[in-house]
């Protein structure tokens, strides 16, 4: 039985990271007749680690400063002459390049979700957004109750009277 007390996979990564991989450009796609199976794998293995890498899509301990082959063989669980098999296959087909930042997945973003493609507009938005809003509602203190929120709902209150229309203009009329 799990200790209650353990930390879910969200809490401990701080939130869970995806990579995509188009099913049927992986089943049927050229990486099929370009690699190897276990070559594959280890194409593979490479996306999700660039994936959870500072900057995406370049797997290195940081910009310039790249991760020795042996140590990512290593940390891949496999012999360093697959990886490396496999890393000559990746750049042949230019699937990824490798420099002095490290080794960099082409076309990174194509590997990307539409929710992380989005990312970068929700980001501007909230920058856009002023001040004292919440999702582009203004946040106010109640003239009846004094309560400060977006949504007071007790009577007489804006949204209380957009709620109940004919009430608030009954009321409106006998004043």
């Amino acid at each position: 039985m799990q200790d209650k007390e353990e930390a879910s996979p969200e809490k401990v990564t701080g939130s869970m990271r995806y990579v995509k991989v188009w099913v049927s450009e992986y089943l049927e796609g050229t990486i099929r007749f370009d690699f190897e199976p276990d070559e594959r794998s280890v194409f593979v293995d490479l996306l999700a680690m660039s994936g959870r890498m500072r900057v995406k899509g370049l797997i290195c301990a940081r910009p310039g400063n790249p991760y020795p082959h042996a140590w990512l063989a290593g940390t891949l669980n496999i012999p360093i002459d697959l990886f490396e098999r496999a890393l000559a296959r990746m750049i042949a087909t230019d699937r990824a390049t490798e420099g002095e930042e490290g080794i960099r997945i082409t076309n990174w973003k194509k590997y990307q979700s539409e929710y992380e493609r989005q990312k970068f507009y929700r980001d501007q938005k909230k920058e856009i957004t002023p001040r004292g809003t919440d999702k582009g509602h203004s946040i106010k203190k109640c003239s009846k109750c004094g309560q400060i929120t977006t949504s007071c709902v007790c009577e007489g209150s804006p949204l209380w009277r957009k709620l109940n229309k004919e009430e608030a203009q009954e009321k409106l009329d006998n004043v």
